[in-house]
């Protein structure tokens, strides 16, 4: 596995790109410096619980979005779950409940 300080960077870039955002930008929305911003996305520093509540909050992530580390981007994992999301808003109830059934029973 990468180092986690790296996972973190190259997901915040790859967040903050998502947003159109600029380091500069972001620094300014979240009350950081744009060099502790360039530091973490670099994956030199870490940052605190309190960085991490504001730069999600900023960017509409949830936390975990911070630490993937499967080795998919956020942009295939958004895609996987939009093609999923196409695939269930068709099914009626019944089917539904099928394929959550055939998930549980693939995956716990």
């Amino acid at each position: 596995m990468a180092d986690l300080k790296t996972v973190v960077g190259q997901n915040l870039r790859l967040l903050r790109a998502r947003a159109n955002l600029n380091q500069a930008e972001l620094a300014d929305r979240v009350d950081r410096s744009v060099n502790m911003i360039g530091k973490i996305e670099r994956g030199e520093i870490a940052p605190s619980f309190d960085t991490i509540e504001r730069l999600c909050t900023d960017l509409g992530a949830v936390p975990a979005e911070l630490f993937l580390t499967d080795g998919a981007s956020l942009e295939e994992l958004e895609g996987r779950f939009a093609a999923i999301f196409s695939i269930t808003r068709r099914l009626n109830d019944r089917e539904l409940e099928r394929a959550v059934g055939i998930l549980r029973a693939a995956f716990e």
